[in-house]
């Protein structure tokens, strides 16, 4: 066993999870215990994580628990017009990924409807927030705009 705190731990949280059945089940962790042993010991839980992913024992908080699966989970795919002083929140409900796939005709059929379906007060709101906008963030927003093709 290796005298460095940090492998140390890690070696034991392979061997709890593997005495809970891993890698052929999923195995959970309560979350804040693992925390609270990492900071006894002066580590980070996110470096410990991101070596045992190395080691093929992929981590995710989830609520209370540390779940621990043989495969890494995708993470969604980001709303590209996140922290975009509050647009993000008029095209949340858009599936973003069906977007790359379209032609630009397409895309602003897309848009047309979405405008089609808010309130004139909505409307107004999404003029408002663009004219609030710092320069940086309507650059931002004219650059994602063009990643997706829409000019």
């Amino acid at each position: 066993m290796s005298v460095d705190p940090e492998d140390q731990f890690i070696d034991k949280v392979i061997s709890t999870i593997e005495a809970n059945g891993y890698p052929e089940k999923k195995v959970s962790l309560p979350l804040a215990k693992v925390k609270a042993a990492c900071e006894s010991k002066g580590l980070e839980l996110d470096m410990i994580l991101s070596r045992l992913g190395m080691k093929g024992f992929y981590g995710k908080e989830s609520g209370e628990k540390l779940i621990f699966s043989a495969t890494q989970e995708e993470e969604p795919a980001a709303n590209p017009f996140e922290n975009m002083g509050g647009m993000g929140d008029m095209f949340g409900g858009m599936d973003m990924s069906a977007l790359q796939n379209m032609s630009q005709e397409e895309i602003m059929g897309q848009v047309s409807k979405l405008m089609e379906t808010m309130t004139p007060e909505q409307q107004e709101g999404m003029m408002d927030m663009y004219k609030n906008m710092s320069d940086e963030e309507k650059d931002q927003l004219l650059s994602k705009g063009k990643d997706m093709g829409l000019y």
